[in-house]
């Protein structure tokens, strides 16, 4: 989740009055360096989350927004890395998911800053502590650490193609979601079906995704990893925002109903397309009542590189994120702020559109 890093780098440059092009130079680095960290130690087939990219790349680029030079980046990494190593203990197949999942991102990213702060103050650790993880580590398991990645940061560009989630769900359920959404709109509705059958990969079909206890899901952050859950919510409600989570419907007897009537399938041609080339599309295929059969295919989810988002999408999203606590008109504003990201005044425009408690314009820049 490389865009993990976004709210600390934002709040980093508000702190030290840094202009929007430092900014995005910043966002820029904090995604390439958690690219070629994840593509050269897979911390996940070491029982460690794949948010463990944050807390030895996010003090890097911190360390520049504050002002630090190359050294004091250097230890800031290693006082982060050493101590804030994810466990990987709640992403596992359960119908609760703790909070931990939530709040862990914002957990790594206060650490990466302090750790920032600590190293500009003299405060230093071993510079080799992300060499010794890959050598202790390595051996845990058949992926060895490969740092070729690594040795082209600063030589070319790692990371071309990005993914925006269109729905607030796993991003393996986002093709699921999309293909029952295309039923819903041909007129499919839950009353009317009989089974629900996805062919899709193992990330959507098995796993956390697709377990048994993604049918029973107890908690928030086990609903939204649930393909079940926002399948069922996809087809009772033609959509899927944050209002489906709201009363946690995942324990309604009307939602498990609906649960109880999809069947996942691993199909082998989607697995290897998975494995192989990264896609993440899926089948589905609708049985109705009177007999008939539906069927709707998304080869890749909207929103993923191969399929983007429109702007008019990416701002339809923009709406319903903010439309339990925001007018409807503060999402065009900070689009257009985004937009236009170049000097300080820029970043203190859109730190004011967030702040909802600001007064009316206090969010114009200077002038």
């Amino acid at each position: 989740h490389f865009s993990d890093a976004l709210p600390a780098l934002l709040a980093l440059a508000e702190r030290h009055a840094r202009s929007g092009a430092e900014l995005l130079t910043c966002i820029v680095a904090a995604y390439e360096l958690q690219g070629a960290l994840s593509e050269s130690f897979q911390f996940m087939k070491r029982g460690y989350h794949a948010l463990t990219q944050a807390p030895w790349a996010l003090p890097i680029v911190a360390s520049r927004l504050i002002g630090a030079d190359v050294d004091a980046a250097s230890h800031a990494a290693a006082l982060s890395g050493s101590t804030g190593m994810i466990f990987n203990t709640w992403l596992k197949p359960t119908s609760h998911i703790p909070m931990i999942k939530a709040v862990s991102v914002g957990l790594a990213s206060q650490r990466a800053i302090e750790s920032a702060d600590l190293a500009a103050a003299g405060v230093t650790a071993p510079q080799d502590a992300l060499e010794t993880v890959f050598t202790r580590l390595a051996p845990l398991s058949d992926t060895p650490a490969d740092l070729t990645r690594y040795k082209l940061l600063g030589k070319r560009w790692l990371m071309t193609r990005q993914t925006i989630k269109s729905y607030p769900a796993q991003i393996y359920t986002q093709a699921a979601i999309e293909a029952t959404l295309a039923l819903h709109a041909q007129g499919v509705r839950a009353p009317n079906v009989q089974r629900l059958t996805l062919s899709g990969h193992s990330g959507v079909c098995a796993g956390v995704q697709g377990s048994d206890a993604a049918f029973t899901p107890t908690s928030r952050e086990a609903a939204d990893h649930s393909a079940p859950f926002v399948m069922a919510m996809a087809l009772l409600r033609g959509k899927m925002t944050l209002r489906e989570y709201q009363n946690a419907p995942w324990l309604d007897n009307a939602v498990r109903d609906v649960m109880r009537r999809i069947d996942l399938v691993v199909d082998p041609d989607r697995e290897r397309q998975f494995v192989q080339d990264g896609a993440l599309g899926v089948e589905l295929t609708a049985h109705l009542a009177d007999g008939s059969v539906l069927n709707t295919e998304v080869n890749q989810p909207k929103g993923h590189p191969d399929a983007p988002l429109t702007g008019d999408e990416l701002l339809t999203k923009m709406r319903w994120l903010l439309e339990d606590v925001a007018p409807i008109e503060t999402a065009e504003r900070i689009l257009d702020l985004c937009m236009r990201l170049e000097t300080p005044a820029d970043v203190r425009a859109l730190i004011a559109a967030c702040n909802l408690d600001a007064d009316e314009d206090a969010d114009a820049p200077p002038g």
